[in-house]
């Protein structure tokens, strides 16, 4: 699955693009990821990959699937 990106630009001062860059290249980063990593953090955002979906969605079944069970030995 290929994410659709927006490309987009802004406006910061030399030394603190210098200081991102320097922060970017401490955890083996690019300054474009370590910057979006920071804004999804400090923004509380959350995007699922997609083993994290799969799951999500396989979680729901097995419980669609144990409630279904459940109901039935109810009516029994």
């Amino acid at each position: 699955m290929i994410k659709e990106k927006k490309l987009t630009s802004i406006r910061l001062s030399k030394n603190l693009y210098a200081h991102l860059q320097k922060k970017a290249k401490e955890e083996n980063r690019s300054v474009n990821n370590y910057i979006e990593t920071l804004l999804f953090e400090s923004s509380e955002y959350f995007e699922p990959n997609e083993e994290t979906v799969a799951a999500i969605e396989e979680t729901g079944e097995m419980i669609k699937i144990v409630l279904e069970k459940h109901i039935l030995m109810l009516m029994i």
